[in-house]
């Protein structure tokens, strides 16, 4: 066994009886758990919805575009 695997062996070792003498012990790890998830979305919407983020620029331009020549076609109006 090399010493990175005892160090993680005893860390997980640990760990477990934290969680097995100490019911706020894994509600910590639960809420941090939950926490990560949270922030993971965080990042995610922070970097879908930036107003200067290339991709979500061009794609709301041809959504636009889509829908004023449907508009125009709808009434009539000549396409610009």
């Amino acid at each position: 066994m090399s010493n990175y695997q005892l160090i993680l062996f005893t860390f997980t070792a640990l760990v477990g009886y934290m969680i097995a003498t100490d019911k706020n012990v894994a509600e910590y790890i639960v809420l941090q758990w939950e926490l990560l998830g949270i922030r993971i979305q965080k990042y995610y919407l922070l970097a879908k919805l930036h107003p200067r983020n290339p991709i979500t620029n061009w794609q709301q331009e041809r959504r636009i575009k889509k829908m004023a020549k449907e508009f125009a076609k709808k009434y009539n109006l000549p396409d610009e």
